[in-house]
């Protein structure tokens, strides 16, 4: 019996079929592991200034704490990079803010204090 070009035989799909699922264990694996990686502890210590501090956190965290040790107030914002140039919330010295979105969705940090003023902030993430 002779077969057309377009029929595959059991064989041949069965390999294609292999193939594929390969290709989506690949990808399965290597998001399991980039999950594995969570809960890795980032540190960031920085003194802020008037001029606007940004932090792109790679891989995005899934929550950050920032201590302000001072001496003035820092303002923060998180993600609104549209925003970045009018942050109004004060974090005080001595303040402690706590973002969590227990997913990774934080991906900017912005920071700034008024003009003549310096903070010394340590930043604790989660990814």
């Amino acid at each position: 019996m002779v077969k057309a070009d377009s029929e595959a035989t059991i064989e041949e799909l069965s390999m294609v079929l292999l193939h594929e699922i390969a290709g989506k264990l690949g990808f399965m694996v290597k998001h399991m592991e980039m999950a594995e990686q969570g809960g890795m502890l980032h540190k960031l210590n920085r003194t802020i200034t008037a001029a606007i501090f940004e932090h792109t956190c790679s891989p995005y965290w899934y929550s950050c704490t920032i201590f302000n040790d001072g001496p003035n107030p820092v303002y923060i914002d998180v993600n609104r990079d549209d925003n970045a140039r009018n942050l109004v919330t004060p974090l005080n010295a001595t303040e402690n803010l706590v973002v969590d979105y227990e997913q990774p969705k934080i991906r900017l940090l912005f920071m700034r204090c008024a003009p003549g003023q310096t903070a010394s902030v340590r930043v604790f993430a989660t990814w």
